[in-house]
């Protein structure tokens, strides 16, 4: 009885994440895709991320070194 609820759970739990795990692979399959879209955001972000460290430098009393 047990190995017939273990069964089904399986059967369930598989149906679930098979769409997440065919995604995975396709992504893995394409490591330049997943880099190229990191250095795009980093690049949006870049610009914001450089006022705020200012701005925090400026409360905290660092000034830059270079």
């Amino acid at each position: 009885l047990g190995d017939v609820y273990k069964r089904q759970l399986f059967t369930v739990i598989n149906s679930e994440i098979t769409p997440i795990r065919e995604k995975y692979f396709e992504l893995n399959a394409q490591p330049d895709l997943l880099n190229d879209l990191f250095a795009d955001g980093a690049r949006k972000v870049r610009p914001q991320a450089q006022e705020l460290v200012e701005k925090l430098r400026d409360l905290v009393g660092i000034s830059k070194i270079v």
